[in-house]
């Protein structure tokens, strides 16, 4: 499969989860052209491809012809399946995307356009959004240190962070090229821009913030620089053709492999899974860019541990966390990055129980979990040996005698 393919189909998976379950949460509301009169036959969706596409179209050619991809740079046409067309008094309803919180609205003619910030919190409340003259929005990709062009990159239009809702997906729009560059043509707003590459794998250098005013006919962003990265699966790759990755599986029954640490809060920085003999133990792997992580299994942990109480003197959680970027030098990092999750997700409220924090790729390969999961519950019997049953076996062992 091309690089390029490859990154493509995992943006294209992405995607394709944010349309919402079988029942889902609708957005409502009403599309107003620059006079204020409603405005029929205006497309609205959460994601965008800028290569001409529509997400029929990108179904269709995929798999036999994915070069056609990545032609026709600025071209706006709504990706996902939940887009709808506006109605004669300029009314739409679509799937709320999970997760997010932004609409994108073109008209027919791809020349206005509108960016809709909308609270999943309150979707009861309509909302409005009025058309402006699009601003054309572009520029070039280049690797650091390195004048060639690109084989191919892709260029994220996103949605800027919110620390008060730390996990939401930003993304809005995708532009491949073969050509180094991207255009996008963008409604009035305040945007991030990135890019990446995968042959060989590089993200943009600082990201750029970019505000898009009425008054702008185009926008030059000039030259977006690339570093150089070593992503997760590559690193997967490496330690199996090495033959240091490893398979927790086989230690059922026996003593897991030891862990790394570059720092702990709550357990020495040279504490060793020995030190639990007595205690049940379960291992939560999970890294801090996993929104499932932060958002629904370390918050169950959290009321486990709180309901156990009673129990602690039988049982102990360690949350191992793996920083698969290597920025996170120290547990007081880690906490400075996850204090917007603390206030916004967690209330305030920090783990109760030992974090562990490895910012080397050891201990995820020691352990060789699947594919490149990031988050897995292992449960470590009071003998110190490695068991089945992750957290419903460590309730299941609290509930006996």
């Amino acid at each position: 499969m091309p690089g390029r393919y490859a990154l493509f189909l995992m943006s294209w998976l992405m995607v394709a989860g944010l349309a919402g379950a079988d029942e889902p949460k609708m957005v409502s509301g009403r599309i107003l052209d620059q006079a204020g009169r409603p405005a029929s036959g205006a497309v609205v969706a959460a994601n965008w491809g800028a290569n001409g596409l529509n997400w029929e179209q990108v179904v269709a050619v995929r798999d036999k012809e994915p070069d056609k991809l990545w032609l026709n740079e600025g071209k706006m046409e709504p990706w996902g399946r939940g887009n709808s067309v506006t109605d004669a008094e300029g009314r739409f309803s679509i799937p709320a995307p999970v997760r997010m919180k932004t609409l994108l609205v073109y008209d027919r003619e791809r020349r206005h356009g509108a960016l809709i910030v909308f609270d999943p919190k309150h979707l009861e409340i309509p909302v409005e959004g009025r058309l402006a003259p699009l601003v054309r929005v572009f520029g070039t990709n280049r690797l650091k240190g390195e004048g060639q062009p690109l084989k191919w990159s892709m260029t994220y239009l996103n949605f800027p962070d919110d620390d008060n809702d730390p996990l939401n997906f930003s993304r809005m729009a995708l532009c491949g090229s073969f050509q180094s560059r991207f255009e996008f043509q963008v409604p009035p707003g305040t945007y991030v821009i990135a890019s990446s590459t995968d042959e060989p794998h590089a993200a943009t250098v600082e990201e750029r913030t970019i505000t898009v005013t009425a008054d702008q006919k185009e926008l030059d962003l000039g030259t977006l620089v690339l570093n150089r990265r070593l992503i997760l699966q590559e690193r997967v790759d490496q330690s199996k053709s090495k033959g240091t990755w490893g398979n927790y599986k086989q230690n059922f029954g026996k003593e897991p492999p030891p862990w790394n640490l570059t720092d702990a809060k709550g357990l020495a920085k040279d504490a060793k899974l020995a030190d639990f003999k007595g205690k049940w133990v379960l291992l939560y792997f999970w890294s801090p860019g996993c929104a499932p992580c932060l958002s629904k299994d370390l918050p169950e942990l959290m009321a486990f541990y709180e309901a156990h109480k009673a129990q602690r003197d039988r049982f102990e959680i360690v949350a191992i966390c793996s920083d698969f970027s290597e920025t996170l030098p120290d547990i007081a990092a880690l906490e400075k990055r996850l204090a917007p999750v603390k206030k916004a997700v967690w209330g305030g409220r920090d783990l109760p129980f030992p974090v562990l924090l490895d910012s080397t790729f050891q201990t995820y390969e020691r352990y060789g979990f699947e594919g490149t999961d990031v988050s897995n519950h292992l449960l470590i019997n009071p003998d110190g040996k490695l068991v089945e049953g992750g957290l419903k076996g460590l309730e299941a062992a609290l509930g006996k005698p």
